[in-house]
């Protein structure tokens, strides 16, 4: 969790995060559109260390294969962190909106399509965290190698929901059944990749004692 708070992408989005409230807590009517803009930058911001997880540590994933631990409880400490950096800044941006709009759908409508961002980033960050797996430094944006291709699928995925979002015309409601339709379908399909995401760790643990013994 320090080594995460100390990275520029962090001060970064914790900047944005208070100038933004400041921001929604000195006007009368709250824009959505740049609601929804600050939201989507400050989720991209995050995303490079779901994609990335092990990259603040020394050499990557190798320490953790030295370790009698579980990839589950490895990955599942890393994600969490992430989550609760993530959601310590959204939720007051969140509450400054309910509070001054008074629309309880909308805010219900943001929060399902940050948690099937979330579960994306999951989903695919503990693959490429173990198979694309780069060192990164704290006073850099993003990873040393990869960082624009994940920066522009973390994009990507915005720009998918986006137009869901444009679709519907302003259905909330409808958007609400639709989106928590997209949550279970990734809920059910991290759980299915989960083990085959333990076996590529454990294939990288092989490596390194093979490395070692030779």
């Amino acid at each position: 969790m320090k080594s995460l708070l100390a990275t520029i992408d962090v001060k970064m989005s914790s900047f944005i995060t208070v100038f933004f409230s400041i921001y929604l807590l000195s006007t009368q009517e709250i824009n959505q559109a740049l609601f929804g803009l600050v939201i989507t930058l400050l989720t991209i911001l995050h995303g490079s260390f779901f994609f990335n997880s092990f990259g603040l540590d020394h050499k990557a994933t190798d320490r953790y294969c030295l370790l009698p631990v579980t990839f589950t409880s490895v990955i599942s400490a890393k994600n969490i962190a992430i989550l609760l950096i993530s959601s310590i800044e959204l939720f007051p941006l969140l509450l400054i909106n309910l509070l001054k709009s008074q629309n309880m759908l909308l805010i219900c409508y943001y929060c399902l399509i940050i948690m099937n961002i979330a579960l994306i980033y999951c989903l695919v960050g503990n693959i490429t965290s173990i198979v694309m797996a780069q060192p990164r430094r704290y006073s850099h944006f993003g990873e040393t190698a990869g960082g624009s291709g994940r920066t522009f699928f973390a994009t990507l995925c915005w720009g998918i929901f986006l137009y869901i979002n444009h679709a519907l015309h302003g259905d909330l409601l409808r958007g609400i059944y639709i989106h928590t339709g997209i949550f279970f379908v990734l809920l059910t399909g991290f759980f299915m990749l989960k083990r085959k995401i333990e076996l590529l760790y454990e294939e990288r643990k092989d490596k390194m004692r093979i490395d070692l013994i030779l």
